[in-house]
């Protein structure tokens, strides 16, 4: 063999060699690229599925946001009426109290017991019936001036104590 040939047979398969070497370091790469790229597809559809989710979200609140808009609307109007209906009362309860009192106006319990009248005379032997006239009820609201006034513990005790309650000290019934 010639040795020029021989060279050139070396020098072909060391060539050879180092292409062997860049194919292999390219797979590799490949294969990580390959890996990425599949990683970047799922995360790529997890976004896209997480926009829909918020697309829908986002639909959801924007007609909770409408609800909730005409009902305070609804709210807000019936304040307003309520408040106009609140003046309108105010205003009229302060012309009254502005207004002078009538000479014959009678107060309540005139109005509640009325005076007796002038009625035809009864024969001896009918009773007279029961009645109940203002100043019986004036009387029946003052206390008896010979009742002596009590303790206030006394009082404030017989507040908590019902019928058929027993206080658990001290042992009244």
């Amino acid at each position: 063999m010639n040795p020029v040939s021989m060279t050139l047979d070396l020098l072909l398969a060391a060539l050879l060699l180092i292409t062997l070497g860049f194919g292999l370091r390219l797979e590799r790469r490949l294969k990580a690229l390959q890996a990425s790229q599949a990683t970047f597809a799922a995360a790529v559809s997890d976004l896209d599925r997480a926009a829909a989710r918020a697309e829908t979200g986002l639909a959801d609140l924007r007609g909770a946001m409408d609800e909730a808009v005409g009902l305070l609307a609804s709210r807000i109007e019936k304040a307003r009426e309520l408040a106009t209906r609140l003046e309108a009362l105010t205003t009229e309860g302060a012309a009254i109290t502005e207004r002078p009192p009538a000479a014959a106006q009678r107060s309540a319990l005139d109005r509640v017991w009325a005076r007796p009248t002038a009625a035809a005379p009864r024969p001896a032997s009918e009773p007279a019936p029961l009645t109940l006239n203002r100043d019986d009820a004036l009387s029946l609201r003052r206390p008896p001036a010979e009742m002596s006034p009590r303790s206030r513990a006394m009082v404030d005790d017989e507040l908590f104590d019902g019928p058929g309650m027993r206080r658990a000290v001290g042992g009244r019934s």
